[in-house]
């Protein structure tokens, strides 16, 4: 089966939660995991290589592939993006954060909205989930999880690599550069993510925010300025 869809994930320090998200994975649906690929991008993490903190699961059932960037350069999450697009080779993406789960129900409706050519007058360039907290109540949809075109991402210019280095503001400079794209997006009501588990990754403060002035910007734009490596499958 041609694969549709690929989930780009970054991963810093959580191991509990990356565990939790690939076992989710490997319970989709035969059909539905033949659909996606799946990707990790390790930013330099601490406590052990996404590779290691997953390496007594079998992966064999899944179309994945492991990255880890090789400097530590804090709040990184704009080029563990820009790499995991990069090196992905479907049509559609999914960004997702180590902090939402994509469920087997939405992991098909995922698909179908792939399926969906886009000349057809109710498609959209893309969409933003809906989003559960773990009491099941409807909650602020995830800044960053979406579901868009390889190809989209990279006309509303990627991520700004010049955010790295303080947390904050990568969502905010990317959406405005799909705008700045005139492109469009929008939020499913009857589609859900679910929030996974809580908590800031050891070894990043919420509180260091880069200001909100627009950061200087290459011409043309500079994308996976750093080392990096695959590390699953050799």
């Amino acid at each position: 089966m041609k694969k549709k869809v690929t989930i780009c994930l970054s991963y810093y320090n959580q191991k509990s939660a990356l565990r939790e998200i690939v076992l989710g994975w490997k319970s989709y649906p035969e059909k539905v995991k033949e659909a996606f690929s799946f990707s990790i991008v390790d930013d330099y993490s601490l406590t052990g290589t996404a590779l290691s903190t997953i390496g007594d699961i079998d992966l064999s059932d899944l179309d994945l592939h492991i990255y880890r960037v090789e400097q530590d350069l804090y709040c990184n999450i704009a080029g563990a993006r820009n790499l995991a697009v990069q090196e992905c080779k479907t049509e559609w993406i999914v960004i997702l954060d180590v902090d939402t789960i994509i469920t087997n129900e939405t992991s098909e409706q995922i698909l179908s909205l792939a399926s969906v050519p886009r000349e057809c007058p109710l498609a959209k360039d893309g969409y933003k989930f809906s989003r559960k907290n773990i009491e099941g109540k409807t909650v602020q949809p995830h800044p960053a999880t979406c579901l868009i075109r390889k190809e989209d991402y990279w006309k509303a210019g990627g991520c700004n690599e010049d955010l790295v280095g303080d947390y904050g503001g990568t969502d905010n400079f990317f959406w405005a550069g799909w705008r700045a794209a005139e492109l469009n997006v929008t939020t499913l009501r009857n589609v859900y993510v679910e929030t996974g588990p809580r908590g800031t990754a050891p070894g990043i403060n919420r509180e260091k925010w880069r200001p909100r002035k627009h950061p200087s910007l290459p011409s043309p734009p500079q994308h996976v300025r750093f080392i990096w490596k695959k590390l699953y499958p050799k």
